[in-house]
């Protein structure tokens, strides 16, 4: 995320058989149609609350969903069984925190008709100082 905005595919980054199939498909199986979850570290953006342990961060989304990122120092699962939000591993980096995921199921998109597949990666920086200046901005928006 950039400037509070969520980063988008380039065409670079989007495989030729995945266009292929947004483009047939045109959204009519957009998963949130179907009442099923986004991908995490894709997708779910709007109001969390966030609770931190010396072992995990749990992201908790107004929409009902939740990511934990696990900060113990353990690896990603070598052969994780796929779920809708993966598994995620994460690490202090100063004021940024650093997650690695994987382990997602095929049955989500990336963005609006993008598949991936269940080998799927992402890394996700999150700098808790440019977090907090963006909260701060828009908090005084919606002061009384």
């Amino acid at each position: 995320m950039a400037d509070g905005k969520p980063a988008e595919l380039k065409p670079a980054e989007i495989q030729p058989w995945a266009e292929t199939l947004r483009l047939e498909d045109l959204g009519k199986d957009h998963p949130n149609y179907r009442c099923l979850p986004g991908i995490g570290p894709y997708v779910n953006f709007g109001m969390y609350k966030i609770l931190q342990t010396p072992g995990a961060i749990a992201f908790l989304s107004e929409a009902g969903g939740y990511r934990q990122v696990l900060t113990d120092g353990r690896p990603l699962p070598a052969d994780p069984n796929p779920t809708w939000q993966g598994y995620s591993v994460g690490h202090w980096d100063g004021d940024t925190l650093v997650v690695e995921s994987a382990g997602f199921n095929d049955l989500s998109w990336l963005d609006a008709g993008h598949p991936h597949t269940e080998e799927d990666r992402k890394r996700s920086r999150i700098n808790v100082k440019l977090a907090s200046e963006i909260l701060s901005k828009y908090a005084g928006v919606y002061e009384m």
